[in-house]
C-alpha cells in the first residue's frame, strides 16, 4: 500500500519562510508522482490515513481527503477513527460519538485494507491539506464537499442549539488546558474578539445577533464577555460545540483546525483569523493593524452586508475586516 510521507511539521512554520515554500514544493512533487501511480490503476480507492491527533486536525484531513479523491476522479473509502487526542473524560464511547457526528459509516464505502491491501493508497492528510490550500476555489465548489455538508447535516438538528428568530453568531476562541498546552492560536487577546463583537453588533444591529462564545475554561476568565446578547459556552463536549459551529449563521473562527473545520461544512458566513491553512475564496479575512488590540477599532466601512438576502437574511459583499 502506497503512503505519501509525513510532513506534520510544516504547519508548525509560518508560510511565508522559506523552509516551508520548499516543503511546499516537495510535496506537490510528491503528490504528482503518487497521483501518477494510482492513475494506472482504476480500480485503487484512496482512503484517510490513521492519524492520532485531534478531532479537528483529523476531520480536516478527511474532508481535504474526499475531495482530493473527488478532483483527481478516484473513488474514496472511508477508515475510521482509531485513536484520538482530547478525551479528556476517558469515555469509551468517545471515538463511536465522533463517528457518529461526522455520519461518515453508512454515506461511505468503509476501506478493507486488512483483507485487500493493493487496492488502497493510503493518504497523507498534510499532503491533502496542502492541496486544498493551493486549489481552495475547485474544493470549495467541489461535489465531494456538497456531499460532507449533506452527510453531516442529515442527523443534526439546529432547534437543539439556536433560536432561529436570532442571527446566531459563533466564535470560537481557542484557550489551553492542562492537556493540550500548545500556545499557537491560544495566546490572542479577548479584546480582539471583543472588538469583533462590538462591530458585528453594528452590522447586525437590525436582526438581533446573539453571540454565543464556544471555548474551554474557568467563568471567571471570561467575565470581561458578560453581556445580555452573549451565551458562554465553556467546556462542552466537542459534539455540542462543534455542531452549533457549522450550523450558526455565521462563525468567527480561531487559528484551529477545529473551527477550520467547522468553517468548511458551514453554509453561513465566515470570519477567518489567519492560520496555517489558507481560507477559502468565499470567507471574510479579519485583518489588523500592529496596534489592533489596544487603539480604535473600525471595520464596519470595510465590510458591506445585504440585510434583505433570501439565504439566511444576508450576505458578503466584501472579503476582508481591517482592525485599524
Amino acid at each position: 500500500m502506497p503512503k505519501f510521507g509525513n510532513h506534520e511539521a510544516c504547519w508548525k512554520i509560518t508560510r511565508d519562510s522559506g523552509v516551508l515554500k520548499r516543503i511546499d514544493k516537495i510535496c506537490v512533487i510528491i503528490g504528482w508522482l503518487n497521483f501518477w501511480v494510482i492513475a494506472a490503476n482504476a480500480e485503487i480507492f484512496i482512503t484517510n490515513n490513521g492519524q492520532s491527533d485531534g478531532f479537528g486536525s483529523q476531520f480536516q484531513g478527511l474532508i481535504s481527503t474526499v475531495i482530493y479523491a473527488d478532483l483527481h476522479q478516484k473513488q474514496f473509502a472511508y477508515t475510521p477513527f482509531r485513536i484520538m487526542e482530547h478525551n479528556y473524560d476517558r469515555d469509551p464511547e468517545f471515538i463511536a460519538k465522533k463517528e457518529q457526528l461526522i455520519n461518515f459509516i453508512g454515506s461511505f464505502p468503509i476501506a478493507d485494507i486488512a483483507n485487500n491491501i493493493k487496492k488502497y493508497l493510503l493518504m497523507d492528510h498534510c499532503l491533502s491539506k496542502l492541496f486544498v490550500d493551493q486549489n481552495s476555489q475547485r474544493c470549495a465548489d467541489s461535489a465531494a464537499l456538497k456531499k460532507i455538508k449533506q452527510v453531516f447535516r442529515a442527523n443534526k438538528d439546529i432547534s437543539r442549539y439556536f433560536n432561529t428568530k436570532n442571527l446566531n453568531i459563533a466564535i470560537h476562541i481557542r484557550r489551553s488546558n492542562q492537556e493540550d498546552n500548545r500556545l499557537s492560536g491560544t495566546d490572542l487577546p479577548d479584546k480582539l474578539f471583543l472588538k469583533i463583537i462590538q462591530q458585528l453588533r453594528v452590522c447586525y444591529q437590525t436582526r438581533q445577533p446573539l453571540f454565543h462564545i464556544y471555548s474551554q475554561g474557568k467563568q471567571q476568565d471570561f467575565v470581561c464577555f458578560n453581556a445580555p446578547d452573549i451565551i458562554l459556552h465553556l467546556n462542552d463536549t466537542i459534539e455540542d460545540t462543534f455542531i452549533p459551529m457549522v450550523l450558526a449563521d455565521a462563525l468567527v473562527t480561531s487559528p484551529s483546525s477545529f473551527s477550520y473545520a467547522a468553517a468548511l461544512l458551514s453554509e453561513g458566513i465566515i470570519y477567518y483569523l489567519p492560520f496555517w491553512h489558507n481560507p477559502l475564496p468565499h470567507w471574510t479575512t479579519i485583518t489588523t493593524t500592529n496596534d489592533n488590540w489596544s487603539g480604535k477599532s473600525n471595520f464596519v466601512t470595510a465590510v458591506q452586508f445585504n440585510l434583505d438576502s433570501k439565504k439566511i437574511g444576508l450576505s458578503q459583499t466584501a472579503e476582508r475586516f481591517d482592525l485599524i
